[in-house]
């Protein structure tokens, strides 16, 4: 266009910094687009900022995004609805929260994509109070929901554990549309609700309504977590008929259901026949060889990864140490934390030196672990001080461990791993009025563990047991079954540790 001598006007820039957004490989063009924007003294054109502001959220660069807002002379709804947008999918859901309060206070009234967006931040945060207040400002406003709004609602009422009022929401806006089914089977499956999401599936086909990509990734995830290969492979069947096996998202949930249940075989296939593939795939793939601690096929998914020019990310990462973490590796562990600064420069996450203190911790090397949990950039996390916690337990290191427990305290005072763990050296090591004090003070915190579950499939049928259920119809069979099995182990030596379990009362 520019050989033949037409310059580009507004439009022109506009539609080709949206071809930009698709992906990252465009990024070099959409930069220098982005100066030749500036070098024409067009950048506070409000339609070309709100395409720049989309452009850099889309690819992660959020300091980006908010420079050019930064620079707009007076912001209008489109800008602003951009710039709450970048921070929300760009997990910075306080930004986006009061990127939202400041456009209102600047007169403006927020749009139903404004409200979508900002009711996904209210997700990220379990913000239920504020979320209800956002649903009744839409009321109020008599805004008509429209799919998005009303899936985001959906959404937020499921993350925050409100289903009777997502379940509301859902009655009055479903119309057979797929978005919102999707929104209420995504919202049990992350619930861990599977009965009731695989029985919302069935209503939804029922109701002839099709599933989407996003439903069939959202029962994948189910099935993955409950690791339940024989409803994945009635799920892969559906997808299958639906002709959307090779979509690229559906094809990494597929590799990752088969993967973590144990179904590799099944996982390379969908693999090998993938038309494309990328850095999810292979997490998934190895993600699934981490759950089976097979640190080999680890090792060789990343080689065979590496091989295809795809570059390991943080995810990749997390898997390879959790594997190295499980299996004692700390030596392995050590060298690919080395390796993923400095030859990938992969800024390490909470998740990586989380592995590295619980690596330390198992072998005893609390100084070590100490030094990385007081020099992390960022305050340790629960997960961190909790697994050094659990590793004073096992060496009886009495002193750490209260550092550690009022650590774990204050990021939840009503975790009962706490407590449990303390009370547990204090049973070993310590005046017992201290163990006592320990259960106390966990009893006045109404803080419980949640009873254990295990799940397996038998005779194409999912079968769950959790800790003192009696509501079974073969409670007396079972509980004999596991009356005999307890004395098998008593016979070959295994006696549980008791004084490491609570009551209730």
């Amino acid at each position: 266009m520019q050989q033949t001598g037409l310059e580009p006007n507004q439009n022109t820039f506009s539609s080709v910094l949206k071809a930009c957004c698709s992906s990252t490989i465009f990024s070099e063009q959409g930069k220098l687009l982005h100066s030749t924007v500036v070098e024409n003294g067009i950048e506070t054109n409000l339609y070309i900022a709100s395409t720049l502001i989309n452009m850099y959220s889309k690819w992660q660069s959020v300091e980006d995004s908010t420079t050019v807002f930064i620079n707009l002379p007076k912001p209008n709804l489109v800008t602003w609805s951009a710039l709450v947008a970048c921070y929300a999918q760009n997990d910075l859901a306080l930004e986006a929260i009061d990127a939202f309060h400041k456009m209102q206070l600047e007169g403006l009234q927020p749009n139903q994509v404004v409200y979508a967006s900002v009711l996904r931040a209210c997700s990220d945060l379990e913000a239920l109070d504020l979320g209800c207040l956002i649903h009744a400002q839409i009321l109020e406003m008599g805004l008509l929901l429209n799919v998005f709004v009303a899936s985001a609602l959906i959404d937020m009422y499921t993350k925050c554990n409100s289903f009777p009022d997502a379940r509301n929401v859902f009655d009055r806006f479903s119309n057979g549309n797929v978005v919102t089914w999707s929104a209420m089977i995504a919202g049990h499956a992350e619930d861990g609700r599977d009965s009731e999401a695989l029985n919302l599936f069935s209503v939804m086909q029922e109701d002839g309504v099709d599933p989407n990509e996003i439903t069939f990734i959202a029962l994948l995830s189910l099935c993955t977590n409950i690791t339940t290969v024989y409803q994945g492979m009635l799920i892969h069947t559906h997808i299958i008929e639906k002709g959307l096996e090779k979509d690229l998202p559906l094809s990494n949930s597929l590799v990752d259901m088969y993967a973590n249940c144990g179904a590799f075989h099944d996982a390379c296939k969908i693999l090998e026949g993938s038309t494309q593939t990328n850095v999810v795939t292979w997490n998934a793939l190895i993600n699934g060889c981490v759950s089976h601690l097979d640190y080999e096929a680890v090792l060789n998914c990343l080689q065979t990864m590496l091989g295809q020019n795809l570059v390991p990310n943080d995810i990749t990462f997390v898997s390879i140490l959790s594997v190295c973490n499980q299996m004692g590796l700390m030596e392995e562990a050590f060298s690919h934390f080395s390796s993923m600064t400095s030859k990938y420069s992969i800024l390490p996450r909470f998740e990586h030196y989380t592995c590295i203190i619980d690596i330390l911790g198992r072998a005893g090397f609390f100084n070590e672990a100490e030094d990385i949990l007081n020099t992390m950039p960022a305050s340790a996390d629960f997960v961190a001080v909790a697994s050094l916690l659990s590793h004073c337990k096992t060496y009886q290191k009495t002193e750490l461990a209260g550092q550690c427990f009022d650590g774990v305290v204050s990021f939840d005072s009503r975790s009962a791993l706490g407590f449990m763990n303390m009370s547990s050296i204090y049973e070993f090591e310590g005046p017992k009025e201290y163990s006592d004090f320990a259960e106390g003070f966990r009893k006045t915190a109404n803080a419980w563990k949640k009873p254990g579950m295990a799940c397996f499939e038998a005779d194409e049928g999912d079968h769950k047991f959790v800790v003192s259920d009696k509501t079974s119809e073969r409670c007396d069979t079972l509980y004999t079954k596991l009356r005999s099995l307890v004395a098998v182990m008593r016979e070959e030596g295994y006696f549980p540790q008791a004084t490491f379990l609570f009551d209730h009362s």
